[in-house]
Order: structure tokens, then C-alpha cells, then sequence
């Protein structure tokens, strides 16, 4: 039982981390392509 939730916990630890990491990606990209269009 214990073993089963730590191992759902690291999951779960993994996928928050990936979407803040994915949405920061994206947040970055919609910048730089901001400004490449207003520099153009």
C-alpha cells in the first residue's frame, strides 16, 4: 500500500512538473514570437 501511493506521488510529481515546464515553454515561445513580429 505504502510503496503503491509513493510511487502514484512521484507520478503525479513528474506530470506537474512536465505541464509547468511545457506551459512555461509555451509562455516563452508566444514572447519571442511577440516580439520577432514587432521587431519585423
Amino acid at each position: 500500500m505504502g510503496v503503491s501511493s509513493l510511487k502514484l506521488g512521484v507520478v503525479a510529481l513528474i506530470l506537474w512538473v512536465d505541464v509547468k515546464w511545457i506551459c512555461l515553454v509555451f509562455r516563452i515561445r508566444m514572447v519571442v514570437t511577440t516580439c520577432l513580429s514587432a521587431a519585423i
